[in-house]
């Protein structure tokens, strides 16, 4: 099908399309309707537009796709990739568009394919070009916190270290620096969508986030950027008319004519992005989202105090004396004192982990234990404080 989106139709030259397009506003026009000249030549104008700037935009991923794992001086394919994926998560963990992550990734191929990065810097940089996005898309009254981003990120960086690198990110990319007009990715097919409308006459502004989740998906890989912005585009556009079964031959190879690709080249790359999509790519599902939550490891939460942070399980002793308690805890220290020279217990007798079973006394908030002399509130009663006579008994009353 791909073949067939692409056929040689024999498309106008540009003097016979302006002309048809003439005809077709004159028409307009006389039904009453708006200029669709006027519609139709802003949208092929605005992706004219795209093309010229676009070659500023770009990276230059070769520098980037002959670097080996084992180079620990420069950023490596499988690095980046790992930095896509954490720009990915941050995006959705704000809840932003994929405008804000493709300009945030853009930044970052654009600035470790033009300076020499060392690998240990690229979490901060990573950080920052999210942050720089952020602010882009937002403007200058940016809600998002650089302290929470950086706590989120895990960057183990400061809030100096990110303006720092944000001045020197824009610094180095002072020709095209990033903003909200950059050309990425994602506007180009927008712009895409437009065209074809305009073309065609078929709209899919309604699947533009289906479209940008399989864009997202392939930007996620340097291993198949290794091509323009809009050849990357368009072959996302293509797989999902496929997809829908839509065939527009006449409509896509007149975009491809404005693009300047040629079919042979454009057939190829759609191959090999259809073939990637369907191994990595997974509609969204429709259920709801749900809330992110923390999880806490089992060594954290050995370490964590039961009484602050949940119920222990163990039933709740009272902090009230009852009848039996004094004489109840005096047979149990006579029995220790005659058995503290023996090494081994004795069958009957209350051990360490005995008492420091029955003598937990949980936190109370109005008044102390009864049984604590001089001990801090809350103190668990362990074996050695018994046997060194550190337990108050009740005075008879």
């Amino acid at each position: 099908m791909g073949k067939m989106l692409v056929a040689d139709c024999g498309g106008p030259d540009s003097g016979d399309y302006h002309q048809s397009l003439e005809q077709q506003a004159a028409t307009d026009r006389m039904t009453g309707s708006k200029n669709m000249e006027q519609v139709e030549d802003e949208a092929i104008w605005r992706l004219r537009m795209c093309l010229e700037n676009m070659s500023v935009y770009e990276p230059k991923m070769s520098n980037l796709l002959n670097v080996t794992t084992k180079d620990m001086t420069k950023v490596s394919p499988v690095r980046r990739n790992q930095s896509a994926y954490n720009l990915k998560c941050l995006t959705a963990f704000y809840g932003l568009p994929h405008q804000v992550f493709c300009l945030a990734l853009s930044t970052l191929d654009r600035f470790i394919t033009k300076v020499k990065v060392q690998p240990r810097y690229l979490s901060c940089i990573t950080t920052t070009c999210f942050y720089h996005a952020v602010k882009c898309y937002q403007g200058i009254q940016s809600t998002t916190s650089l302290e929470k981003l950086i706590r989120v990120s895990q960057c183990d960086c400061r809030t100096g270290d990110i303006l720092r690198m944000e001045t020197i990110i824009q610094d180095k990319l002072r020709a095209a620096a990033p903003d909200a007009d950059s050309v990425t990715h994602l506007t180009l097919l927008q712009i895409i969508i437009d065209v074809f409308r305009t073309l065609s006459g078929v709209d899919l502004s309604n699947h533009l986030d289906k479209m940008a989740s399989k864009l997202v998906m392939c930007l996620c890989h340097a291993e198949l950027l290794d091509v323009s912005f809009v050849m990357v585009a368009l072959a996302v556009f293509s797989s999902h008319l496929q997809t829908l079964g839509i065939i527009e031959p006449v409509a896509f190879s007149m975009v491809l004519n404005i693009c300047q690709i040629a079919d042979r080249d454009f057939i190829s790359y759609q191959e090999e992005i259809v073939k990637f999509l369907a191994v990595n790519y997974a509609a969204p599902s429709s259920l709801p989202k749900l809330q992110l939550k923390w999880t806490i490891s089992n060594r954290t939460m050995a370490k964590l105090r039961p009484g602050y942070y949940g119920d222990t399980g163990l039933p709740v002793i009272p902090e009230l004396p009852y009848e039996g308690m004094e004489r109840s805890i005096t047979d149990s220290v006579e029995s220790l004192d005659d058995i503290e020279d023996e090494d081994d217990d004795v069958p009957g007798t209350p051990t360490a982990e005995d008492f420091n079973h029955h003598f937990s006394y949980p936190n109370s908030p109005s008044e102390p234990s009864p049984l604590s002399n001089g001990l801090s509130h809350g103190h668990i009663l362990t074996y050695a404080d018994v046997v060194s006579g550190r337990l108050s008994l009740y005075a008879h009353e």
